[in-house]
């Protein structure tokens, strides 16, 4: 159960970062400089959300950094490169290159390494 709200954390933190991109890139700036921009971003529901979600996840990994080794949650926590890049490219079109990829593929081998550890 530890371990599925650890992961949970990471995919919850991924989505809120999604929504923060596309209400940010969506969000209806009036003016120049700082503030037009902070109140564009107060009145995106899509960003108010993204807060909303990353505060969950920030209370599912402080829950998860209590019951598991900071050194195990942490590296785990690494999936969320693996999610950003299936998002960036299934959400946003984004062109992934090899290295990457090759990154991920990386990462993903690492993490099997230690769950199996």
């Amino acid at each position: 159960m530890r371990q599925i709200i650890l992961i949970l954390s990471v995919m919850i933190t991924v989505l809120s970062q999604t929504l923060w991109k596309i209400g940010a890139g969506s969000a209806k700036i009036e003016g120049e400089g700082v503030w037009p921009i902070l109140i564009a971003y107060i009145k995106s529901p899509l960003i108010l959300l993204g807060f909303g979600l990353s505060a969950v996840a920030a209370f599912m990994w402080a829950y998860a950094l209590a019951e598991l080794d900071f050194n195990y949650a942490s590296f785990i926590s690494s999936l969320s490169y693996v999610f950003v890049i299936i998002v960036a490219l299934v959400v946003f079109k984004e062109t992934i290159s090899p290295g990457r990829w090759a990154g991920c593929g990386f990462i993903f081998i690492g993490i099997l390494l230690v769950l199996r550890s």
